[in-house]
């Protein structure tokens, strides 16, 4: 692969690569090219931050009365 596709391979996985759902030879290759590649690990660093942000801002949990509008339209789904 070139560079190119490489950082195109990467740049398609990042997020499955923060989620934990790639195949342990996928998360080698990501792994190794974050190493390697400034401009994919500027990418990764950006949606780590990201994630970290939205993690800490979204601890509010949902009113009941939604909740259980959700639970019901789950039931008869």
């Amino acid at each position: 692969m070139s560079d190119s596709e490489d950082c195109r391979y990467t740049l398609e996985r990042i997020f499955a690569f923060h989620d934990g759902v790639l195949p342990q030879a996928e998360v080698d290759e990501v792994g190794a090219h974050l190493m390697g590649c400034e401009g994919c690990l500027d990418a990764y660093e950006v949606e780590r931050v990201m994630r970290a942000v939205i993690k800490r801002g979204c601890n509010v949990e949902a009113p009941a009365s939604l909740r259980e509008k959700v639970r019901a339209s789950l039931a008869t789904a």
